[in-house]
């Protein structure tokens, strides 16, 4: 490799290069590990972590917790930092089990930071099958100053947490409202919510999975079982319930044994809810 390099660099060129040199850190000798052009302004890795580091606490991310990976032979430097769940029981399909960003960078010409969100999703029962899911946050070149690059990257960071605290609002929101003080928001009519308030019990109970069960997209009859075999999951006595555990119980059809097509659509539906209800409510 050694011998390639040198026979291409003492071929006649107009283009000037600079060699990126450093020293082996057990020999002390002096090794060729990039070549770039004059214009390249060094950004050693240590510099970088500190940029990476004081993007994180600007944003309010200081006590993430993770790992820095450096490759000496590439130059490349890779940050990452999660936020886990602290207990992984009982978990049901789409949730977010980690969610967090990675940064990285080389400092061999290719120039640049990089960051991206990632989250880390169940698609079935037990974690037997596992969704990595992520959007880029930021690219910031090696230049322009300190201040200015983690100002950058402060600005995707957080708007990246921006898009992920709508569904957060929008969980809290619908977990602080009751069931029965909402029932017309759920779209039940006069009618029948003057029927579920008269009745007691069980009853009372399946009179509103019936009316919100003929809601959802499936056949006649079938949805007031598909919420209540997912009530059974996690049953919460109805005089606490909230809209949070009402679509909870419809996201658990994954459980149940229904075909793929209407767990997607009933899934699908809660998610519509969601955006719905939460707006019903602001």
């Amino acid at each position: 490799r050694a011998q390639v390099f040198n026979d291409q660099v003492t071929r006649g060129r107009d283009t000037r290069l600079m060699m990126r040199l450093r020293q082996h850190p057990t020999t002390r000798e002096w090794q060729l590990f990039g070549v770039v052009t004059p214009k390249y302004t060094r950004f050693d890795a240590d510099k970088a972590a500190g940029v990476m580091r004081d993007a994180l606490i600007a944003s309010g991310h200081g006590d993430i917790r993770g790992e820095v990976i450096l490759d000496p032979e590439t130059t490349s430097l890779k940050v990452n930092g999660f936020y886990r769940v602290d207990a992984r029981t009982d978990v049901s399909a789409g949730d977010i089990i980690q969610a967090g960003i990675s940064m990285w960078t080389k400092d061999d010409g290719t120039g640049g930071i990089h960051g991206r969100g990632t989250s880390l999703r169940n698609r079935c029962l037990n974690l037997i099958i596992l969704c990595h899911q992520g959007a880029d946050l930021f690219s910031v070149a090696h230049k322009g100053g300190r201040d200015k690059m983690v100002a950058k990257m402060r600005a995707g960071i957080q708007e990246g947490g921006d898009f992920m605290s709508v569904f957060r609002d929008q969980w809290h929101v619908l977990g602080q409202a009751g069931v029965l003080d909402n029932l017309d928001v759920i779209g039940v009519s006069e009618k029948q919510a003057e029927v579920i308030q008269g009745l007691t019990g069980r009853q009372k109970l399946e009179a509103l999975f019936d009316a919100v069960g003929s809601r959802l997209p499936v056949a006649k009859g079938q949805g007031s079982s598909i919420l209540y075999a997912g009530w059974q999951a996690e049953p919460v006595d109805l005089e606490r319930m909230s809209l949070r555990d009402l679509i909870n119980a419809q996201t658990r059809v994954h459980e149940q044994k229904v075909p793929v097509l209407v767990s997607s659509k009933v899934e699908a539906h809660a998610g519509q809810q969601l955006n719905a209800w939460s707006r019903a409510l602001a």
